[in-house]
């Protein structure tokens, strides 16, 4: 089961997110600055899984308003099990006499009818907390309808069918038979939702490993205790039993507590690839400390590098110390089925190449059938090769929080540029690996004409052997150049014949003939294109052909006008994207733009390859 979308109203900086669906990939990604609401959004799906709307989360000025979030779900077409346990759950619910699967529902009904559903959890005012909760009345409308006739109420022990055949059968017993009324909504929205997968919020630190842990307060199951549920997390990952411990002989403990170090330790280092005192060898332990009684025994934990060298936990990096509460969580939780993972921030204490390393705990995650959401500003937890992940989460100051789509939002106000930035730059970074190793380059304008080029020699079957490499506008075309002449690699320029937006490809083209090619004209020619009456690298396509890459997009005067200057990285990544996926095909790009295409590629040809 996952969950396929979900919708939040008036919660803390949010009015009401409209329906955000997630994609396919059981990775969603919220993009936006610092104070944008992106860990409001997080914070309402936790409350939606404890139940819990506290009074801080009210929108400001709005005491009585009533706050919402709901979640719609997918049903799995092979999930069969799903109504039977169900059905198992009703029979419980409301004392209904229950056989076997399908005496109480029709169960082939409902898997027919019933792909998705939505439980709804809120409150209604500031004076009365009390959480609510409902499914969408379609579903529970099929649910009622598919109660079966002559289902009736348990009337009394297992043994009332026997004692009322000796009683005198002249007076006839009425049964009372099972409806659902418009009351059991809310039961049955309960029902549902405990077959949901849980919903794990990871904000700041989880619960951190503790310098050390009283045997006593494990025995009393003292859950308040500092560090508990880490404790309980460690002795599950690690697979010990510290209580069964204080039992042992000094010298079988000593045994037992280097397996269970080395079983947690290599799991740990599989994960965490960074490296400490130039060693990624890192020992996460525990040392058994047994005293007169329980009261004054102890557990230790450390963290041991290979220098022998032992730190706790909470004395090293931020990175590692958030890096191994998350995980541990995580570890913790993997016997469950499927789980929904928020993380807030997870490259707030990661250096770039930790970054890395908690991607790809969530692409494992993912692949597992666990579903992860998680927020950032930062470019290197944005992967550019699945832009159908990311959403912006902007700031509107008169509708508070929203979330929007990054192709069908209007990109008109500084916070929607400052949510589409850390994108845009995940974008160059991915293609900035100018290498003067290439011997023959292409060198383009900006990172659209690369996606584009890169998308259209695909589609039009260009096997030749070259690279192409963007710079960011004409200047930097020049300092480009001057590299592939300064260490002779092979290379030709394309440019935009951007006269018309009042800029000058001819006067870039004069300048880089005079002072890079001694003025020769025939060798500029070779060297250089002027996509002539052309302005940019939309334009070299129709306006309709942008409708291949969202077919939401409403379309202007030309390609470029319709797609905006402020989100024209993001489609030509959606163009090389879909190309790749077949979404987008030759025969559905226009013969106008194949033909403008084919005419830059056969310049190539000739002058680079030639």
């Amino acid at each position: 089961m996952k969950l396929k979308s979900f919708r939040i109203k008036n919660y803390k900086s949010i009015q009401d997110t409209g329906e955000i669906f997630l994609d396919n990939s059981n990775i969603a990604v919220f993009a936006g600055q610092n104070e944008s609401g992106k860990s409001s959004v997080l914070e309402a799906l936790d409350a939606f899984e404890s139940s819990e709307f506290d009074e801080d989360s009210i929108p400001f000025d709005f005491e009585d308003v009533r706050q919402e979030v709901a979640g719609t779900y997918t049903i799995e077409d092979d999930d069969v099990q799903f109504w039977i346990n169900f059905e198992n759950s009703l029979a419980e619910e409301y004392e209904v006499k229950h056989v076997e699967n399908g005496d109480i529902l029709d169960i082939s009904k409902l898997q027919k009818l019933i792909k998705n559903f939505t439980i709804i959890r809120y409150t209604e005012s500031d004076n009365e907390r009390e959480v609510k909760e409902s499914v969408n009345d379609n579903v529970f409308q099929i649910i009622k309808s598919a109660v079966l006739k002559n289902v009736i109420f348990t009337s009394g022990d297992d043994n009332s069918e026997e004692n009322s055949s000796e009683e005198d059968n002249s007076e006839e017993i009425e049964a009372e038979f099972f409806d659902l009324s418009e009351d059991n909504n809310s039961a049955i929205a309960h029902i549902l939702w405990l077959r949901t997968p849980r919903i794990v919020l990871f904000n700041d630190f989880c619960d951190l490993l503790p310098d050390k842990f009283l045997i006593s307060d494990l025995r009393a199951n003292k859950k308040d205790a500092r560090g508990y549920k880490a404790v309980k997390n460690f002795e599950k990952i690690a697979k010990a039993d510290f209580l069964k411990l204080y039992d042992l002989d000094d010298l079988k403990r000593n045994s037992v507590e280097e397996k269970h170090n080395e079983i947690i330790s290599i799991d740990f280092t599989n994960v965490w690839k960074q490296k400490i005192h130039a060693d990624n060898k890192m020992k996460l332990a525990y040392k058994f400390e047994k005293r007169a009684t329980e009261e004054t025994s102890f557990v230790v934990f450390y963290v041991e590098t290979k220098d022998k060298q032992k730190l706790e936990p909470r004395k090293r990096s931020k990175g590692l110390i958030w890096f191994l509460s998350f995980w541990m969580e995580l570890q913790a939780s993997r016997d469950d089925n499927s789980l929904i993972i928020l993380a807030d921030e997870p490259g707030l204490y990661l250096h770039i190449n930790a970054q890395a390393d908690i991607l790809a705990v969530f692409e494992d995650l993912a692949r597992r059938g666990h579903q992860v959401l998680y927020s950032t500003h930062s470019p290197n937890l944005i992967k550019t090769d699945h832009l159908e992940r990311i959403s912006l989460v902007i700031n509107d100051e008169k509708k508070g929080t929203l979330i929007e789509g990054i192709t069908t939002s209007k990109i008109d106000s500084k916070n929607k540029q400052d949510a589409l930035q850390p994108v845009a730059n995940a974008i160059g970074f991915s293609v900035s690996g100018f290498s003067l190793s290439n011997k023959k380059n292409v060198i383009l304008e900006g990172i659209s004409d690369y996606f584009y080029y890169l998308g259209m020699k695909e589609l039009l079957g260009r096997k030749n052997n070259y690279v192409f490499v963007p710079g960011i506008g004409a200047r930097k075309q020049n300092t480009l150049i001057s590299f592939c002449l300064g260490y002779g690699v092979e290379w030709v320029a394309v440019f935009d014949d951007d006269s018309t937006r009042g800029k000058d490809s001819q006067n870039m083209y004069r300048e880089i003939k005079e002072n890079l090619l001694d003025g020769d004209d025939i060798l500029a020619e070779k060297k250089m294109r002027i996509t002539n009456g052309i302005s940019c690298v939309e334009n070299m396509f129709s306006a309709e052909d942008m409708k291949l890459i969202d077919n939401k997009l409403v379309i202007k005067s030309n390609a470029s006008a319709s797609v905006g200057e402020k989100r024209k990285v993001i489609f030509a990544k959606l163009f090389l994207q879909k190309v790749r996926s077949g979404e987008i095909t030759i025969k559905k790009v226009s013969a106008t733009s194949v033909d403008n295409f084919t005419k830059i590629f056969d310049w190539i040809d000739e002058n680079l390859i030639a």
